[in-house]
């Protein structure tokens, strides 16, 4: 009769159902040429990982926490917020570390995102795998394994056609207008236009206080940033020259009717109705890539490498048309003053 000893019972006797299976299990273990204890410790091994493991939704919900504790931005927390909660409800009742990566890539390819999209799921899952297995609570990371997407020719085609930057032109007759019928709505214009401040967040906070027209430069402070991280962003001559007479006339960088006066300023071009996202931000990097180079504008726009600038950011200007973007001497300033 089989039987089991160990320090704490004396005699445990094994089912019929336990013998057969123990011989069974003894059967494998000989045709494979493993030993029988081994095995069965790597086994208790794994399932004592297992019960430190997190189900997905669970890992979700403790990972959404930690993000917000930790002070990420509104706007952030609601695209991540987004991604993690529809993979935690696609793969609710799952271990993390049984979700296979081909499960993650047919996912994603599921729901007919854009390439762009589907990159942006991929790194915000992986965000919450290696913060999982930072936790404990995961092992393994299978987006690793999964390759960045690549632009089918349709989309590269479609986003050739796409309105992503301004024109000299549009740009001469934005800046026209502003001068003739609005002036206070000059200075953020241009600091948008000329330095690349995010729209919003960073150009809406912008005062005098955090120019400095002696050392060319505008304070970005890290509590306005997307990234929260200070920067110091270099005042272009033509920006320089631009503050240097809004300073003259007693300008404030900001003025009470910003949002009225910009929709006239787009109306003025024939855009208001179809702004391209971020377009002044698209618009300065592109022509300062060609004027001034990868270095500056990176630091410019506050990018920590060279990948998000080219990737999301960069539209093909000629050199001749980066000069005349910067180009001194605005002709509509010197009219007004």
């Amino acid at each position: 009769m089989y039987c089991i000893r160990d320090t704490n019972v004396s005699h445990m006797y094994a089912s019929e159902e336990e013998k057969h299976e123990m011989a069974l299990a003894l059967r494998l273990v000989r045709d494979n040429k493993l030993n029988l204890l081994d095995v069965v410790k790597e086994q208790v091994s794994i399932e004592k990982r297992r019960q430190r493991m997190a189900e997905v939704s669970s890992a979700v919900e403790r990972f959404l926490k930690d993000k917000e504790d930790t002070g990420n931005a509104a706007t952030t927390m609601r695209t991540l917020r987004s991604i993690v909660l529809r993979f935690g409800k696609s793969f609710e009742g799952r271990l993390l570390d049984e979700v296979q990566h081909g499960e993650i890539k047919q996912w994603v390819s599921s729901m007919g995102l854009a390439t762009r999209t589907k990159n942006g799921y991929i790194k915000e899952v992986k965000n919450l795998y290696n913060w999982s297995i930072r936790e404990g609570f995961a092992e393994l990371n299978p987006t690793r394994r999964i390759s960045t997407y690549k632009h089918s020719v349709e989309e590269l085609e479609a986003k050739e056609e796409a309105k992503e930057i301004l024109t000299i032109e549009e740009v001469q007759r934005m800046t026209a207008y502003a001068y003739s019928y609005c002036p206070e709505a000059v200075p953020r214009m241009a600091i948008q236009l000329y330095a690349g401040t995010r729209p919003e967040r960073e150009s809406e906070s912008i005062s005098w206080q955090d120019i400095s027209l002696s050392s060319s430069y505008i304070h970005i402070p890290a509590s306005k940033a997307k990234d929260r991280r200070e920067r110091l962003v270099k005042i272009c001559p033509k920006l320089h020259d631009i503050l240097c007479w809004a300073w003259q006339e007693k300008m404030s960088i900001q003025c009470n009717s910003w949002k009225s006066n910009w929709n006239a300023i787009k109306n003025s071009i024939g855009l208001l109705g179809s702004w391209p996202n971020s377009c002044t931000r698209h618009t300065f990097a592109s022509y300062a890539l060609a004027k001034y180079g990868y270095e500056w504008t990176k630091d410019a726009m506050g990018h920590g490498n060279y990948d998000m600038l080219f990737r999301h950011y960069r539209t093909l200007v000629l050199p001749d048309e980066a000069e005349n973007y910067f180009q001194q001497n605005d002709q509509e300033m010197i009219k007004v003053a």
